[in-house]
């Protein structure tokens, strides 16, 4: 028996379809749920930044993950970006769950972090494409931010660098629409300036350096705990972007919106 709830096949059909009947100028998706935006490698991607003032023996410093806007790859795995029916109004499309995830570095072979997983509830326009989703998670959780040099240079080799956030919050703003390829979210998002809340928050944030064999902070390895300022720490994950390739079957229908398959050039700056 079909389920348009879970059929990311049958999704973009009846799109297409409509799409085609009333032209690309009106086109409009009646329902994203059952759709996977992250397939292949390179559907799903952007940037994540974390920062604030760290109090120090030397007063507050301002730390920054990054400042250059660097964008990575999403890797095709469960709960990477995944639209479903909201488990409060399984019947209704405008009401979804975005299943995703923040991706934690390998900081050696071996000693990889778990993955945060997400589960964002919230709403979805199908006349505009717009939607917004948001989700929180009670306690504390580390996000692995890779390997590299402490910023002052205490420990004469590379750290582990965890970020650590007690009762975060995460959200998504973005909008779907028709692209090379398929149906793509593009994400609304915008980076914070420096200091200002973004669309990650905590109650309490902590950057934690480790000795590099480590895949969560603890006190036999931590070197260094900072703790944030206050009201300074940001979170954010902007320059996002989720594609949902469709299946072949719907293929023929797409050319009609004069969209193909060729030109799916991946933003693949990293991988992750």
């Amino acid at each position: 028996m079909l389920s348009c709830v879970r059929t990311p096949c049958s999704r973009l059909l009846a799109f297409v379809a409509l799409a085609c009947l009333a032209g690309p100028a009106s086109a409009q998706v009646p329902d994203i749920r059952g759709l996977n935006f992250a397939a292949r490698l390179g559907d799903f991607s952007g940037a994540t930044d974390f920062g604030g003032l760290v109090i120090t023996p030397l007063g507050n410093v301002p730390i920054q993950d990054n400042p250059n806007d660097l964008v990575f790859s999403f890797g095709p795995r469960p709960h990477t970006f995944e639209v479903v029916a909201d488990p409060n109004a399984p019947n209704d499309p405008t009401h979804i769950q975005v299943q995703t995830r923040f991706v934690n570095y390998p900081a050696i072979q071996g000693y990889s972090s778990p993955d945060i997983l997400w589960d964002l509830r919230g709403t979805y326009d199908p006349t505009t494409g717009n939607l917004s989703v948001s989700g929180a998670k009670t306690g504390t959780v580390f996000f692995n931010d890779g390997t590299g040099q402490d910023p002052f240079h205490l420990f004469p080799f590379p750290t582990a660098i965890f970020i650590q956030l007690v009762n975060p919050t995460f959200s998504l703003q973005g909008k779907v629409v028709a692209e090379p390829g398929g149906l793509e979210i593009i994400g609304t998002d915008a980076k914070p300036s420096f200091g200002s809340p973004g669309n990650i928050t905590a109650d309490f944030s902590r950057v934690i350096f480790t000795s590099a064999l480590a895949s969560e902070p603890n006190s036999g390895n931590t070197l260094l705990a900072l703790d944030l300022v206050p009201g300074t720490g940001f979170g954010a994950f902007y320059n996002w972007r989720a594609l949902a390739v469709p299946e072949p079957g719907a293929l023929s229908l797409l050319a009609c919106l004069g969209i193909s398959s060729l030109g799916l050039a991946a933003r693949r700056l990293r991988r992750r």
